[in-house]
């Protein structure tokens, strides 16, 4: 899992040293303000400017696109209904028997802007996945006093992924071990009810692992996280340098700028 992060994250760029606590404002601060933009433009800018700064510390266009992959699985749906469930003026117009499916100009215009956010949000996102380590961005959200329930939830979610990816890989294994055809197609029955039982088997071997990690934690001491702070030390908060507010506040403040020109009608 470790890996994962860290290789987008082991590079020596002035982003990379400037303070976590800082990174995870700006990058907070640019996607609440992208989000309220409501023009093509604007959101299009923004998500250049993020490109550039990916560009400059380094990262490849892989792992921005396996992100986005991912993203458009859960909110692809959604753009993709837009132009049909939102009133306006119709654009296309498909008869099947009595029912008439229609797309409006409106509904595009939701989709697009929808799939600029999102890409916004991924990218900034993915700057700050590529510019500071995961246990760097965990401490730096216990520095910045977030529930340290939440921050812990936030954690072992993330780091049960992978050991869940793993599981289902082994399985996958031992299912071609045995001459379980993997290509086969899903309408088939067996091959959908294999798939079936393999999603309950990996949803038990989940709970069981979750109960011997839970175990061993609490064999090794720990004692959840009590009201009176973290379940691990961290180290006290270094101040802050002003480079690295002023960095945080430049950032913050392009985004800003072009909200202020979409209300004032320069561009939009």
């Amino acid at each position: 899992m470790n890996n994962f992060f860290e290789q987008l994250s082991n590079k020596q760029t002035i982003i990379h040293e400037l303070d976590t606590r800082v990174k995870i404002i700006s990058v907070v601060g640019f996607i609440l303000i992208s989000s309220s933009l409501q023009s093509f433009l604007g959101l299009a800018v923004g998500a250049a400017f993020l490109m550039i700064v990916l560009k400059l510390v380094g990262t490849p266009i892989s792992p921005i696109l396996r992100r986005l992959a991912w993203i458009l699985v859960f909110g692809g749906a959604l753009i993709a209904l837009f132009p049909f469930i939102t009133p306006g003026k119709e654009i296309l117009a498909w008869q099947l028997g009595t029912l008439k499916i229609s797309a409006t100009q409106e509904g595009v215009d939701k989709a697009i802007l929808l799939f600029l956010r999102l890409l916004s949000a991924v990218l900034a996102v993915t700057l700050l996945n590529a510019t500071t380590g995961f246990r760097e961005v965990i401490n730096g959200f216990r520095k910045l006093h977030m529930p340290n329930i939440l921050v812990s939830i936030i954690e072992f979610t993330v780091r049960y992924f992978f050991v869940l990816g793993d599981e289902l890989t082994r399985m996958k294994l031992a299912r071609k071990a045995r001459g379980y055809d993997l290509n086969q197609s899903i309408i088939n029955r067996k091959a959908l009810m294999t798939i079936t039982q393999l999603i309950a088997v990996l949803f038990i071997r989940s709970m069981e692992r979750a109960e011997r990690v839970y175990c061993a934690m609490l064999a090794r001491g720990y004692g959840g996280v009590g009201s009176n702070g973290e379940h691990r030390p961290v180290k006290r908060s270094e101040r802050v340098q002003m480079a690295d507010i002023l960095w945080g506040i430049g950032f913050v403040c392009f985004t800003l700028s072009i909200k202020l020109l979409e209300a004032g009608g320069i561009i939009g």
